[in-house]
């Protein structure tokens, strides 16, 4: 079925009246206001990650934090070595210690 012009423009396209379409375009600029200040409060915090990322690197590379004893926010250590964690593993299997 081809929808051309002439058809088209016989057809009744419901509107709702032009009080309702105000109030539709206010609660539409008030969502997306909302969105757009979340949006610039996401950038802003990524912003700031990347920045404290950037000095940790730094602080790491010029030996200003020890890296094989600093803990992160989790509490976690990095992993150990795994030749260094096989070898007491050996040793704890052989001797019971």
């Amino acid at each position: 079925m081809e929808l051309g012009r002439h058809k088209l423009k016989a057809e009744r396209i419901p509107l709702p009246d032009l009080a309702t379409q105000g109030r539709i375009a206010d609660f539409l600029d008030r969502k997306t206001a909302t969105i757009d200040e979340l949006i610039e409060k996401t950038d802003a915090s990524v912003d700031l990650w990347k920045e404290y990322r950037a000095a940790l690197i730094t602080a790491a590379v010029t030996g200003q934090i020890d890296t094989t004893t600093w803990k992160g926010h989790t509490g976690h250590r990095p992993a150990p070595n795994t030749a260094e964690t096989d070898v007491d593993a050996e040793k704890t299997r052989h001797t019971g210690n």
